[in-house]
């Protein structure tokens, strides 16, 4: 086997796509440590009054990530690209989710109630979702960068290596990216 940790990550993604099931397994367990760092980056980002753990959201996007119908998985990269999209969707489903329960779970609540900091946390992180899809529209290699770094809580390092750009090329649209999230996301908040 190889030594680089990313040799290997590919070699088992390969294994899996062939049908190995011992492979899958063995992928989680080499690469569990590295995407549990990243949900618990990720969810201290998301502020405390978030109810979904580091633990509940490496899981879920796992299962994402191996239900998927015949994936052809490249390598490392490709997979961190499409974990990061993963750990977005658990985020946002769940936001969802909390919306739904309470919109459907006949809360009503007077006009001037105070809105909880779960209540906050589940609309900014639909909010961000939202801004992220006109991102993506507008400018996708922003839309790329910041899903990256804000789902998959990669360096702007690692970001480079799985786009195959220079770094600096994603410190620039790293900035301006969010940028044009705090100016929409500011619009979205007031009105």
């Amino acid at each position: 086997m190889a030594s680089d940790p990313s040799d290997r990550t590919t070699l088992l993604l390969k294994r899996m796509c062939e049908g190995d099931a011992q492979a899958e397994g063995e992928l989680y367990a080499h690469l569990y440590g590295d995407l549990q760092r990243r949900a618990r980056a990720m969810m201290r980002a998301q502020g405390p009054a978030h109810t979904l753990q580091s633990t509940a959201l490496v899981n879920e996007a796992w299962l994402k990530l191996t239900g998927l119908t015949d994936p052809d998985w490249q390598d490392r990269k490709h997979f961190v690209r499409v974990a990061a999209r993963a750990m977005r969707c658990v985020l946002v489903d769940h936001a969802r989710a909390k919306q739904t329960a309470r919109r459907d779970g006949g809360l009503r609540r007077p006009l001037g109630d105070e809105i909880s900091d779960r209540e906050r946390s589940s609309w900014r992180v639909l909010a961000l979702d939202e801004a992220l899809e006109r991102l993506e529209r507008s400018e996708p290699q922003s839309f790329r960068v910041a899903e990256l770094r804000i789902f998959g809580g990669l360096s702007h390092a690692e970001i480079a290596d799985s786009m195959e750009v220079s770094t600096r090329t994603v410190e620039r649209a790293w900035s301006s990216a969010r940028a044009w999230l705090m100016r929409e996301l500011e619009a979205d908040a007031e009105g």
